[in-house]
Parts: C-alpha cells; structure tokens; sequence
C-alpha cells in the first residue's frame, strides 16, 4: 500500500486504484478486490503541520490494520515521498510503525527519473538542464517548512532524525552492489543490516531500482519487514508497473471530437512553488 504525501506519486504508475477516503468499509473493499500487487491512498500529509501528519497516518494505518485482518491480507507499506527530499521523513515512518510494528531497517530511495533525481554514492542530485545539483543546493532545500543543509542521504537522515539514529546505523545499497551483484547482493546486504538500520539505496536508471526492488522482495520472502520511504520509482518497480508514454488527447477521450458532441472542453492549470519550477505557470 502506498501512502502518497502529495497527489503527485502516481505519475510513473497506471492501471491501479488511487483512494482519496481510508474509511474501513472502503479499505475492506478494495483489500477485498483489488488486483494483485496493491493500491495507493493519496494522504496529502506533505500539506499539513507534523503534529496533523502524524496523527493523519497513525489514523489511515489503524484503518488498515484493521481491514487487514478482516480480510486476510498481508501489508507492506510504502511511504511515497518527495524525491527533492521535502516533506515529514520521521513523523511519518515512526507514525506507521505505531500502528502496525517495527520493522527491521528503514529504506530511504528518493530515485526520480523522470523528475532527473539520482543518488550516487549516496549523494541525493538534481538535474538542472545537463548539470547534476546536489540536492542541498537547491530551491528544493530552501523550503520554508521542509528546508535541509544535506545532500549527502546520510547525513540527511542525521540531520531529520538524529534523536533515533546514529552514524553507525546508515548503510547503503551501492550502485555496484546493484549492477554487479544483482539481486542477491541487494537481498544479501539488506539481509545483513542490524535491526533499527536505515538503508540508502542508490540508483541512476530506473533498472537499478528494478533489481532492487527484487531484491527487497527476496529479502523480505525470509521473513524481514521493511519500511520504505521512497520517490515514485519504487512503487512502479515494485509492482513491476512497466512505464508508458504519456496520454494524448485522444486518450482522453473527453468526446469533443465526437459527432455531436457538445464543444464543452476543459481547463488544466499546473504549477509549482518551488522556484526552478516556476516556468511552468
């Protein structure tokens, strides 16, 4: 189950159901029917106060634990975050795991392709036309609420978190664990990691985040419970969602080419507060 902080997270999936209620009716029904593979809830946390987002996701796990057992379904959650690293990182991990557990290692993967973010030797970058930023150094870091001074993820999860964790606890998926070991490096790292770790994946292509993913999948089949907190990447990945090309307006299929179809139309408007955004208005 993906929980979405903001209605963004969908993008690199299709064909898969997208809650905006967490009610325990909705939740037993769409447990009950939904395809194999899973579902998001879009929580819009990433807009609220911490102490709200807090409360909001212990709210919509308790729900699901409950529906959970009703109709005899198996949970992984995954916290679909921002991968410009914004948004409510330990509120929300720690809100989960009140509710349903603790789980063995946290999993930090803010991987965005399409946004051009990447993790190299654990350094989170952003893509600025053809140069690679480091994550810090950009408008994305200067966030009023969510502002960070890291780009490096471990001292990032330091800087967010460094009540809960130590040096000590940060290990990382490398990008040659990956390409040269495969799957079975990845499941044999995470394997290893003490419990109460947090992993940093790596990864530059959306091939690095399809080995881990089955890596993490194979690691978790020996009875290990991860919590993730990822880009939009991992979702697709993980539930082995193939990318497609974007719709067209035909695709659409709003009518307004039909015979006889009113010439009613329609307007989007989209937009962004952060700054090397603010061409798109």
């Amino acid at each position: 189950i993906a929980l979405d902080d903001d209605p963004t997270g969908t993008q690199t999936s299709h064909d898969i159901a997208v809650l905006t209620v967490w009610d325990h009716a909705t939740l037993c029904a769409e447990l009950s029917t939904t395809r194999a593979g899973g579902f998001f809830i879009l929580t819009n946390s990433r807009a609220l106060p911490s102490h709200e987002a807090r409360a909001l996701i212990s709210e919509i796990c308790g729900n699901l634990d409950k529906a959970a057992k009703e109709t005899g379904k198996n949970l992984q959650i995954v916290l679909r975050g921002d991968s410009t690293l914004r948004g409510h990182f330990l509120e929300e991990l720690e809100s989960v795991e009140e509710q349903l557990g603790s789980s063995d290692a946290w999993i930090l993967a803010p991987f965005f392709l399409q946004g051009g973010r990447y993790t190299i030797d654990d350094v989170h970058y952003v893509a600025e036309k053809d140069v690679l930023v480091p994550a810090a150094q950009t408008a994305f870091a200067r966030d009023a609420t969510f502002g960070y001074a890291s780009s490096n993820l471990r001292d990032y999860v330091l800087e967010k978190a460094g009540d809960r964790f130590e040096e000590k606890d940060i290990f990382s998926i490398t990008l040659s664990d990956i390409r040269l070991g495969g799957t079975a490096k990845v499941a044999e790292k995470l394997l290893e990691v003490p419990r109460g770790s947090v992993v940093i994946v790596n990864a530059a292509a959306e091939e690095d985040m399809a080995v881990f993913a089955a890596g993490a999948i194979a690691a978790e089949q020996t009875g290990k419970k991860y919590l993730y907190r990822t880009g939009a990447a991992f979702v697709s990945a993980r539930l082995g969602i193939e990318g497609k090309a974007p719709m067209s307006a035909e695709d659409l299929d709003m009518g307004y080419r039909s015979e006889g179809a009113a010439a009613t139309g329609g307007l989007i408007i989209a937009g962004s507060k952060a700054g090397g955004e603010a061409a798109c208005y």
